[in-house]
């Protein structure tokens, strides 16, 4: 088999060679990108339970963002990045996602050199009792 495709794209044209191999790489490189940004949630996210109380549970939930970034940094996509980030690290702790509240949010400087700047942006979420709550 691979040598049949090997052998076809001997007797391609130079732009339909260049064709295959760019669309090769875009396959490639979206294949990944889902595990690019599980790597980036694990390395930028915190979350962790703060309190309970009889119908929710307080959690704390951290996200870096930088300004050199649009995907990560104060920007809109920056933002919807981090909230789906929060779902996904809610579901894999089994928690509601429907319901939950961002309650306070804060920003803190941490870094701010000639290439940008770095913060912390810290959440209270606030979740509703379910599967997963604080025990």
């Amino acid at each position: 088999m691979s040598t049949i495709f090997f052998a076809g794209f001997a007797n391609m044209s130079h732009v339909c060679k260049l064709t295959v191999v760019i669309a090769s790489f875009f396959v490639i490189l979206m294949s990944g990108c889902s595990t690019i940004d599980q790597h980036d949630r694990g390395a930028l996210t915190k979350f962790e339970p703060i309190s309970e109380y009889n119908t929710y549970d307080l959690w704390r939930y951290e996200a870096i963002a930088m300004t050199v970034s649009s995907s990560y940094g104060m920007t809109d996509e920056g933002e919807a990045t981090r909230m789906r980030w929060l779902i996904e690290q809610m579901q894999m702790n089994n928690l509601p996602i429907v319901g939950y509240e961002v309650v306070d949010k804060k920003t803190v400087l941490l870094r701010q050199g000639w290439a940008g700047a770095s913060y912390r942006i810290i959440y209270t979420v606030k979740i509703p009792k379910g599967n997963g709550s604080v025990k």
